[in-house]
């Protein structure tokens, strides 16, 4: 009898152990608490334990690798695997280290290394960054030199800190000096060209993992424009860029109003006119710095092409170094910058798509099927009037991705279930499509009537 109960016993101790597992493991300068929105939309869909941990993202790849190992005591051949940009080379490392994972999926991970990684580590970052400070430093504290009513108390010592401070980048290299000592080991084995990436993607390695993964995924990500690219990249926020966008353009046509100004027409009644003339260069020099931004990022994070655009963009980590070798699924996500990877829901339906393939039993879903109602909003308008739309969405499994399209051309494409259109006169045609994170979608469209065109305009 007690062997019977024995034998129960590890049977039942056997099956729990073998329960489908998901490893989400966090990226650089990052920890566990980056998957909390990920975590929290995928454990009530699937019938599976998800585990992340915190494992000091400043250390080398192996040292991370121990690190999980000695918190997570899961079985890895259960075990869906999901790593986030450095995340994704700890997971290869404890491949080569003997665990063999059900599947592996690296998100933004920088299989060939990050030139961001360089730039940090050998000063280039601290001297851009100083160069720039000066550029829009220097004309300011020229114009309140000669103008008292301009340079009060406050923007002086404004002033004079940030001039401090870039030549302390410049001559120390803070960036360089700080990065080094917190984060140097993972820093340095980041590196393109690293002797450790070189080992771990040389054919040897990348065939003996391959045979211990065999489900093998990668999901890169672009940014689709170059306008702002380094905000994006490293904010994530479509909204903030547009705002940063906005105001440097507006701080590039003040500085050029400037320079034209002062360059070409003379107000003798000005007795600072000719120094302000003879300096007149610095304003120029300060709008060409704000123009440039985007270049100088592509150049530091390694993305520049030959006709200095880095556009698409490839975020933090360039797309070619994304790339996982030999990868069985690759997977591009538009438009979804580094920072996005872990909160972004086209990122939460390829990960459902990813889990589901890989046999992750889904739970009964609480929200039952997709629901999309009718499109509310007019059904006939005027001549150049804007227009809201809406569209109601419940039930499956959210999040939603909703696509708006006047006349079969996509005008925008998200996650907001609103619509404004400004009509150009014409009837048209709208249309929207739903499209759960299973990947299932609905579409609903309507007809919109345009009167009172007045004239000789067409209706």
């Amino acid at each position: 009898m007690l062997a019977c109960s024995a034998l129960l016993l590890s049977i039942a101790n056997l099956a729990h152990a073998q329960r489908p597992t998901v490893l989400l493991q966090h990226g650089f300068l990052s920890d566990r608490d980056t998957w909390s929105l990920l975590d929290s939309w995928l454990e009530p869909v699937f019938d599976a334990d998800f585990y992340r941990y915190s494992t000091g993202a400043s250390q080398s790849f192996p040292a991370q690798g121990a690190e999980l190992v000695r918190q997570w005591s899961g079985v890895p051949g259960s075990t869906v695997y999901v790593g986030h940009s450095n995340g994704g080379i700890v997971g290869r490392e404890l491949v080569q280290a003997g665990r063999h994972w059900k599947s592996l999926v690296t998100i933004g991970s920088p299989h060939y290394g990050a030139k961001l990684a360089t730039s940090l580590l050998d000063g280039s970052m601290d001297n851009v960054i100083a160069i720039d400070v000066q550029a829009l430093v220097y004309p300011l504290q020229t114009y309140a030199s000669y103008y008292p009513t301009f340079s009060t108390y406050q923007w002086t010592t404004i002033f004079d800190t940030a001039t401090w401070a870039a030549g302390l980048l410049w001559d120390f290299n803070l960036l360089k000096l700080w990065m080094g000592y917190s984060n140097g080991d993972v820093l340095a084995q980041m590196r393109p060209g690293e002797p450790y990436l070189d080992l771990l993607n040389s054919p040897g390695s990348v065939a003996a993992e391959a045979s211990s993964v065999l489900s093998r995924y990668e999901i890169t990500s672009t940014l689709g424009s170059y306008n702002g690219v380094w905000w994006r990249a490293l904010t994530g926020s479509a909204e903030s860029t547009a705002w940063m966008v906005d105001s440097r353009d507006f701080a590039e046509g003040v500085l050029l109003g400037a320079f034209t100004y002062y360059q070409f027409f003379p107000d003798l009644s000005d007795p600072h006119w000719a120094q302000m003339q003879g300096n007149a260069w610095l304003w120029l020099q300060a709008a060409a710095m704000l123009a440039s931004l985007d270049a100088q990022f592509c150049i530091l994070n390694g993305s520049i092409q030959s006709d200095l655009t880095c556009g698409p963009s490839d975020g933090v980590v360039p797309l070619v170094s994304q790339h996982l070798p030999s990868a069985n699924v690759s997977v591009t996500l538009t438009d979804v910058s580094h920072t996005e990877e872990t909160t972004s829901g086209l990122t939460y339906q390829r990960l459902y798509a990813i889990l589901v393939a890989e046999g992750i039993p889904l739970r009964p879903s609480s929200g039952g099927p997709l629901s999309v109602g009718d499109i509310v909003g007019p059904a006939a308008t005027t001549s150049g009037a804007t227009d809201a739309f809406s569209i109601a969405v419940s039930g499956s499994h959210p999040p939603f991705t909703v696509r708006w399209s006047v006349d079969n051309v996509v005008w925008q494409n998200g996650t907001n279930s609103t619509f404004e259109f400004t009509n150009a006169g014409a009837d048209f045609f709208l249309s929207v499509r739903v499209e759960d994170a299973t990947g299932l979608s609905i579409t609903r469209a309507r007809s919109i009537s345009v009167t009172n065109c007045g004239g000789l305009l067409y209706c």
